[in-house]
C-alpha cells in the first residue's frame, strides 16, 4: 500500500471525484502558504490567525518593527484598493501601540501613519503624527515635510514656512522643503496683496458712499452693532434714493422691532402705524398706540467718518423727534450721526414708565 499512489482515494483508477477535488483545491487556496493576498477577515482563516499569533509572541521592539514593515507593504499597494490603505493604517497603529523603546522605529511608525492621514486629507491628524515622529527622532526629515505640506493644504502658510525652516535646519539640502517654502511664501505674498487691494477697494467704496451722504446732509458713522439674523443694510438704490433699516426699541419692556427697509422720503409715522396696528404682545395695558407714543433718537453716540465743515461738537443725549417727518429729515437732525442703522426709542405718555424715562434719559433740547 505504501507504494500505491492511489491508496488515498477509494475510487482509485477512476479519477478524483469532483466534490473531493473541489474540497482539496479550496483547502490549498486558503492555506497560508498558497495565499496570493492576505484576506480582510482573519477570523475565518484559523491557520493564518494561528501564524499571526505566533508572530506576535515577541518583544515590543520586534513587533513594532515588524508592524512598520507590514504597513509599508500594504501602503505600497494602496492604489489597488482602499483595503490596503486601511491595513497599512492598522499595522502602523498596532506598532505604535507597542510603546516600544526604539525611538527610530516609533518615528517611522508615526511618520508613515501621517502619510496615510494626508492621503485621506485628514491634515490635522497628519500634523499631530508628524510632530510625534519629530519628537522621537528630530533628525528624520520626512515628518517635517509631511507636517509642512499638511499646513499648506490647510492654508496655514505661515506655519508651513516655520515647519520648512525647522526641517531645513536639520537638512539644508532638502529640495522638497526648499520648494515648498518658496510656494508657501508666494501664497502669503498673494494674500497680503489681495488684502491691500480689498482694503483699497472698500476705502474707495466708502468714500463714494460718504460723498453721496454728504450731498443729502447725512452724517455717517461706524456701525455700533449688526442686526442678528437679518440681511438689512443701508444703501443707495439705482435712483440715488437712500434706504436704511430701523430698530424700534421699547426700553420699558426691553423689546425691539425692526423695519428692514425704510426709504428716505417715507414718513416715520407710516412705518410706526404698520407696527402698532395691532397691540404689541408685551403691551399688556395697551398704552402703546399712535396717539400716545413719543419717539427719540440719540445724538453724537459715535464719531462720524467725516467731520462736517462748520459743525461744532454737540452734546450727547436723547432728542425727541417729530414722527411726521420723513426719514431723511430725521437723518438730517443736527448732531445725529447714523451708526448705519437708525435706532428709535419709543415710550408711551400713558405709561408709569414715561416720567422715569424722561428723568433719566438726559434729553437734549
Amino acid at each position: 500500500m505504501e507504494d500505491d499512489d492511489d491508496w488515498y482515494y477509494p475510487n482509485a483508477g477512476k479519477g478524483i471525484p469532483e466534490d473531493q477535488f473541489q474540497q482539496d483545491l479550496e483547502y490549498i487556496q486558503n492555506h497560508p502558504l498558497f495565499m496570493k493576498e492576505v484576506p480582510q477577515d482573519l477570523e475565518s482563516h484559523p491557520e493564518l490567525k494561528a501564524l499571526q499569533n505566533i508572530m506576535f509572541d515577541d518583544t515590543p521592539e520586534n513587533i513594532a518593527a515588524h508592524m512598520n514593515v507590514k504597513g509599508n507593504e500594504y501602503y505600497k499597494r494602496m492604489n489597488e484598493g482602499k483595503h490596503f490603505l486601511k491595513e497599512a493604517f492598522r499595522y502602523y497603529t498596532e506598532g505604535i501601540a507597542q510603546n516600544c523603546s526604539n525611538s527610530e522605529t516609533n518615528a517611522k511608525l508615526y511618520s508613515n501613519r501621517a502619510a496615510i492621514h494626508m492621503v485621506a486629507k485628514n491634515y490635522r491628524k497628519a500634523i499631530e503624527d508628524a510632530d510625534e515622529a519629530i519628537k522621537h527622532n528630530p533628525k528624520m526629515i520626512k515628518p517635517y515635510f509631511r507636517a509642512a505640506s499638511s499646513f499648506f493644504e490647510l492654508r496655514r502658510y505661515k506655519d508651513a514656512v516655520k515647519k520648512c525652516d525647522a526641517g531645513l535646519e536639520v537638512d539644508p539640502s532638502c529640495d522638497e522643503l526648499k520648494q515648498l517654502r518658496i510656494t508657501a511664501l508666494a501664497e502669503i505674498d498673494k494674500i497680503q496683496k489681495s488684502n491691500i487691494s480689498e482694503k483699497y477697494q472698500k476705502s474707495k467704496e466708502l468714500d463714494a458712499v460718504l460723498d453721496l451722504c454728504e450731498k443729502k446732509k447725512i452724517v455717517l458713522g461706524k456701525p455700533l452693532y449688526e442686526i442678528p439674523n437679518v440681511d438689512a443694510k443701508f444703501h443707495f438704490d439705482a435712483d440715488g434714493i437712500f434706504h436704511v433699516p430701523i430698530i424700534l426699541a421699547y426700553p420699558e419692556f426691553r423689546q425691539t422691532d425692526i423695519i428692514r427697509d425704510a426709504k428716505e422720503d417715507d414718513p416715520l409715522e407710516a412705518h410706526l402705524a404698520t407696527v402698532l396696528e395691532y397691540k404689541l404682545p408685551w403691551d399688556i395695558e395697551g398704552f402703546y398706540d399712535m396717539e400716545s407714543i413719543e419717539c427719540f433718537i440719540e445724538l453724537n453716540q459715535i464719531e462720524p467718518y467725516r467731520v462736517v465743515q462748520g459743525s461744532t461738537k454737540q452734546k450727547k443725549g436723547l432728542k425727541k423727534i417729530d414722527i411726521s417727518k420723513t426719514i431723511l429729515q430725521i437723518l438730517q437732525t443736527k448732531g445725529f450721526v447714523l451708526p448705519q442703522v437708525i435706532e428709535v426709542l419709543i415710550v408711551s405718555r400713558r405709561s408709569k414708565f414715561y416720567p422715569l424715562f424722561l428723568k433719566n434719559s438726559g434729553l437734549v433740547a
